[in-house]
Order: C-alpha cells, then sequence, then structure tokens
C-alpha cells in the first residue's frame, strides 16, 4: 500500500494515465459486452423466427425459480434465490458473512473507494468474492491486511442497524445511501465523478475564511494586501489556477495567517473594479484567476458574506458555477422600439426571444429568432456590413449608449471593406476589455439560412450548445472577416467569455488564398477552461467528417496550416501574435 501512495505522489501524470486506461478500459469492456448480448438476442430471436431451436449451455445451468437450488447446509431447507438463502442462514443459524471483518470503515482498503455506509461496502465485498483473480478487493486485503476481532464487527454491525431503522422510522431513505462512490486516492478526484459529496476536500489548496464574528487586525490585513497588489505581475504569468494560490500564499502566507492572507485577497478582488485602470491592459487573465481562486475558497468554507452570486444552474447542468456579481449582467430598463420579446416553453424548456430590428446594407432586417435560457438577460444582435463610413459612425454612436451587452450576435455581410472589418475590431475589443461583453455569436453566412436556426442551450454559457439550422449554401467569405472575427474571439477567451463562432471549413482540396471557395460549414465552441475546444461538423458529403479535437490556441494554428495553403495559416498565426499568445 505504502508503494502505491509513494507511486501517486512521485508520478502523477503516470498515475493518473493508468487511471485512464483503466477506465477506458472498461468503458470499453461494457460497451462490447453490451454488443455482444444485443448481437445474440437478434440472432436467437431471428432463429426462433425461422423455426430454429437454439440450445445453450450456458441457460442450462441458471437455476431457475420454479426449483430449489440454493441448500442451507445446517437443514433441510431449500431456496430459489441467494439473498433468501442469506436471510434464512442469519434469522435461523446466527451465520453471518466473514466479510464483516474485512470492513473496518466505509473505504475499502483495496480499491480506494468510498461507499459512506457499512451495508454498501459489505455488498462490494460480498461481489468481490466472487471475483476470481488479482482485481479481487478481498484477495488483495486478505494478501496485506488483518481482520478485525468479531466484537469490532458486532459493533459497527450495531451502528449500522440504529441508522437503518432511524431512517425506516422517518419513512425515507438516508441520504447517505445515495452519495455516489469516490476514490480517495490517485489523481483529482473532481475528474472521476460528477457530483462530490460536501465532505470531500478538494486537491486544490484550500484557504479558511475568517466568519464575520471574528475580529481581523486591519493594519496586518492593510500590509497583505499591499504586498500582493505590488505582486501582480507576478500572479499574471502564472498558467493555473492552483499556481495562483501559492505564488501568493508563497508572497504574503510566511508573514501572515491564513485568516489574513484570505481577507487581503478577498480585498484586492473587491477593489479591482477601480484599481483595474492602473494595471496593465494586458493583464486580465489575474482577474479572472482571482476570481475563480477566492470564488472556489468562499465555497469550501461556506462563508456567509460571499461577495459572489450564484447564477442558476441551465437545465442538464450538474454543478453550480459561481459568477462574481460584477459581471452578472444587469438588465436594461428600456429596449428599443420594434423589440418583441417572447417567453416560450419549447421541449419543457424555458427561453427568452428577443426579435429586433438590426442594420443591413440597403435596408433594415428583422434578425432571425434566437432562443436563449431565461436567465440571459440582454442580447444585442448588430448585423454590420456597410459600405459607408457614416452609417457605421452612427451605428457606434447607438451603441455607446448601452450599459452592458450579455451575448452579442455579429453577422457579417460578404462585402470587402477593410475600413469597416478596422472600425468594428477596434470598437469591440475596447468594449471586450471594459469588461461589458460576455460572449459572442459570429455568423458569416446567416443570410444563406432557410429557416430560423434554433439554439438549445444544456449549460451554455459554461458548457456544451448544440445548433440546429436549416440547408445552407456554398458561399464565398473574404479572409478580412475571418480575422476579425479571430481577434474578438481571443478577446473573449482571454477575459473569462464564451465565444461561438461559426465560419466555414477549411479543406486541402478546395482551399485557396485570399479567397476561400466550396466551403463546408462548420460550428466552432470554446469554453475557457484550459485550452479551446473546436467541434468540426462536415455538412459536405464529398469530404469525411473531421473528429472531435481539443486545441490549444497554438495548436489551433497549426492545424489550419495543416488543411490550408501557407498564406491562410501564417496570416491566422499572425492573428493570434498580435494576441500575445504565438510568437512569430
Amino acid at each position: 500500500m505504502d508503494s502505491w501512495i509513494a507511486v501517486c505522489r512521485q508520478g502523477g501524470g503516470k498515475w493518473k494515465k493508468w487511471v485512464q486506461t483503466a477506465r477506458q478500459v472498461a468503458v470499453l469492456r461494457r460497451d462490447t459486452l453490451q454488443e455482444v448480448r444485443q448481437f445474440h438476442e437478434c440472432f436467437a430471436q431471428e432463429a426462433r423466427k425461422a423455426g430454429i431451436v437454439i440450445e445453450s449451455k450456458v441457460e442450462a445451468n441458471v437455476p431457475n425459480a420454479s426449483f430449489t437450488n440454493y441448500q442451507c447446509t445446517m437443514c433441510p431447507a431449500n431456496f430459489d434465490s441467494e439473498p433468501k438463502l442469506n436471510t434464512h442462514a442469519y434469522r435461523k443459524h446466527g451465520y453471518k458473512s466473514t466479510m464483516r471483518l474485512l470492513a473496518a470503515s466505509t473505504v475499502c482498503l483495496s480499491c480506494g473507494k468510498e461507499y459512506h455506509t457499512r451495508s454498501r461496502i459489505l455488498q462490494h465485498l460480498n461481489y468481490m468474492k466472487l471475483v476470481d483473480n488479482d482485481l479481487s478487493c478481498v484477495r488483495n486485503i486478505l494478501a496485506f491486511a488483518n481482520a478485525n476481532s468479531r466484537e469490532e464487527a458486532d459493533a459497527l454491525d450495531a451502528t449500522e442497524a440504529q441508522r437503518l431503522l432511524a431512517a425506516k422510522r422517518a419513512g425515507q431513505q438516508d441520504a447517505k445511501d445515495r452519495y455516489p462512490c469516490y476514490c480517495t486516492i490517485g489523481p483529482t478526484l473532481a475528474l472521476f465523478c460528477d457530483q462530490v459529496p460536501v465532505e470531500m476536500e478538494f486537491v486544490t489548496p484550500d484557504v479558511p475564511i475568517q466568519s464575520n464574528s471574528t475580529s481581523l487586525n486591519v493594519e496586518e490585513v492593510e500590509k497583505a494586501y499591499t504586498a500582493l497588489k505590488s505582486e501582480i505581475g507576478i500572479l499574471n504569468r502564472v498558467s493555473d489556477i492552483n499556481e495562483c494560490v501559492q505564488c501568493a500564499v508563497s508572497i504574503v502566507g510566511d508573514s501572515h495567517d491564513l485568516p489574513v492572507f484570505c481577507a487581503a485577497l478577498k480585498r484586492m478582488l473587491d477593489s479591482l473594479d477601480s484599481d483595474f485602470e492602473e494595471l496593465s491592459i494586458d493583464e486580465p487573465d489575474c482577474f479572472i484567476l482571482l476570481q475563480d481562486v477566492v470564488s472556489q475558497c468562499l465555497e469550501n468554507a461556506e462563508c456567509l458574506d460571499d461577495p459572489y452570486m450564484p447564477r442558476a444552474p441551465a437545465p442538464g447542468h450538474k454543478r453550480n458555477v459561481s459568477v462574481p456579481k460584477r459581471r452578472v449582467p444587469v438588465a436594461r430598463p428600456v429596449l428599443g422600439q420594434g423589440t418583441d420579446v417572447q417567453d416560450c416553453n419549447e421541449d419543457k424548456q424555458h427561453y427568452l426571444v428577443l426579435e429586433t430590428a438590426v442594420h443591413a446594407t440597403g435596408a433594415a432586417k428583422n434578425c432571425v429568432c434566437v432562443p436563449f435560457p431565461q436567465r440571459t438577460q440582454v442580447v444585442l444582435c448588430i448585423h454590420l456590413g456597410v459600405r459607408d463610413s457614416g452609417e457605421l459612425q452612427v451605428q457606434f454612436e447607438r451603441l455607446n449608449n448601452a450599459v452592458h451587452y450579455d451575448v452579442i450576435v455579429l453577422g457579417f455581410q460578404l462585402d470587402s471593406n477593410f475600413e469597416s472589418c478596422d472600425r468594428l475590431l477596434d470598437f469591440w475589443l475596447a468594449e471586450i476589455r471594459c469588461g461589458r461583453v460576455r460572449g459572442i455569436f459570429a455568423d458569416s453566412i446567416c443570410d444563406t439560412w432557410k429557416a430560423s436556426p434554433y439554439l438549445r442551450t444544456r449549460t451554455m454559457p459554461w458548457g456544451k450548445a448544440h445548433l440546429k439550422l436549416g440547408q445552407y449554401q456554398c458561399i464565398r467569405v473574404d479572409n478580412n472577416h475571418l480575422f476579425a472575427v479571430l481577434r474578438l474571439f481571443v478577446a473573449v477567451i482571454d477575459t473569462g467569455g464564451f465565444a461561438l463562432i461559426e465560419l466555414p471549413a477549411v479543406s486541402h482540396r478546395n482551399a485557396t488564398a485570399p479567397s476561400i471557395n466550396s466551403l463546408c460549414y462548420t460550428t466552432w465552441l470554446s469554453k475557457y477552461v484550459s485550452g479551446v475546444r473546436l467541434t468540426h461538423f462536415s455538412k459536405n458529403t464529398g469530404l469525411p467528417p473531421l473528429n472531435f479535437l481539443s486545441l490549444r490556441l497554438p495548436t489551433f494554428s497549426k492545424h489550419l496550416f495543416k488543411c490550408a495553403e501557407t498564406a491562410l495559416a501564417s496570416s491566422v498565426m499572425d492573428v493570434f501574435a498580435g494576441a500575445g499568445l504565438v510568437g512569430v
């Protein structure tokens, strides 16, 4: 056991790889067995229809419920199932399973899983007793551990019986019987369980929050706050949240207590709205990292004066994701004229539908109806494709009156006006850096839709989104529009937002520079976790479907380099280099 713990601590990557391989093998075995079972059932069903009789040796060994196959060794009683035999042996003869002596707690000594109750771990050990290989937990426990005494096992059984009796009197199941099992050793626990119990400690370092009833030294908090603020550049250069916490602890942790350190970190976060302008505009990552760290610390300590307000999860979302109060969009009191707001209940899910008039080349058009979650308060749809700089200036003046944009939808007309793209890029980059934009939907061929788009959001803007559209047409898109959208895409991801960019996919067969013709349609969905997730769906029957890719931003340019011409790939690399993400 000590050697396994040493392997876990010294080679975390190797241990994580082993666990992932084991999980993949288990999933593959499960899927394979299901397919084989379905094949056998279908084959036997078709054979019976054809009048063929199939005799199976396995079916001959399966006990039939009509006759007794389980006989008690202490009396002539017979039973048709093993649970009934075990119940008879306990009630009539006082027999108890020997697995009770191997369960000293609710954690299995072999696999390291937490089962929360004694009944569940005994069920696990009784099943493992039937496993006759090296993976049997019972065999491993007998190899290195000592069995408990019968007195200790009886005391644990009495405690478990009292718990079950209390649950039976209450008329409901105990909450511990519904807790999911999780592994207490190995890699990060949050990667392998969808719902983590409250008692579980995360791998990330926990910083306790001082309660309101206990007073802190104001001078010590001020000193720690000043020290953290002076080293904001170091905190910004880290790439991981855990590393950010470690750097902050190394700066002020030696000279201050943990409650003082956390109070200083909270004060720094609360003052970032006024101090953010003093920092470099190229350092917004530190703001996002500190928000996530303090939010997680507050959740672990269950602090009452939490400066964050958790947003209600969307349908299908299993975890509560905390969003800072200052970044939650505020609904504008008055919408523009001609705006029609509807509340529909489609597929038993609530959506807020905002349909408003937007500007297009030549005349005003109504944008398509895009359903969003009910929590989405403001959706600003903009259709920019003007050829006159005066019209573009009028649109920007209207946008300056807005207080906050929750989601912006950019639809580009098929023109080659570089001035419009440059001014559009400068305006929205400034809005994104000021924190007024949470997400972007960029669509380059919205005027080719044959039907209104239907966007079903499950955990958006934190997770997946599914887009269902009509038929598409093969059109021509200029590269300057692509580069403008990519710059906005990078800026939104840097500030912790999300972007759903719908652009034509690039194929090595039909890619030309500077224009791209004969395009197949692709949806790019990104999420700020540790990189950028790109989901490709090929709509052209002549091209093979692309696989799901999880790529970081620098790798994204390399992927385009494989699919497209050198001129296009080098231009895309210049876009990311301008954002400070890729070195030229």
